[in-house]
């Protein structure tokens, strides 16, 4: 029953078959609104396993006389850094402004004829010339 009245009269027959059609297409329509949610599948717990290792594992350390022996290299002897590459901008000279321009364009001029080059045999591969 749709409104929980107790229907009589006349026509009470009519009105219980509309409630029953009408629940029916309530219950039809909350299906299909419903119908995407698919539940997750179970799966397994998860399990902690323990093992009977040290919480922290230290490295040995190594004596210097043997370290120098394998062969490992210090910080400032794998980066070594020129003084003059750490500086700004401001900070370059006249001289060494010009230089580092000078630089940059040899480079993209050098790039741009190697780049027209490879244009220019692509082209005469294809029979354009």
């Amino acid at each position: 029953m749709f409104l929980e009245n107790n229907i009589t009269g006349a026509d009470a027959d009519l009105k219980n078959e509309i409630e029953d059609i009408f629940a029916g297409v309530m219950k039809s329509l909350s299906q299909l609104s419903n119908v995407h949610f698919t539940p997750k599948r179970r799966t397994k717990e998860a399990g902690i396993r323990t093992q009977n290792v040290p919480a922290i594992q230290l490295e040995e350390a190594i004596p210097i006389g043997v370290a120098g022996a394998t062969g490992s290299k210090t910080a400032r002897e794998v980066f070594k850094l020129d003084p003059k590459a750490m500086r700004d901008k401001d900070e370059l000279t006249k001289e060494e402004k010009r230089r580092e321009r000078a630089n940059r364009k040899r480079k993209i001029s050098s790039h741009l004829k190697h780049k027209e080059i490879a244009q220019k045999e692509k082209n005469r591969e294809q029979g354009l010339a």
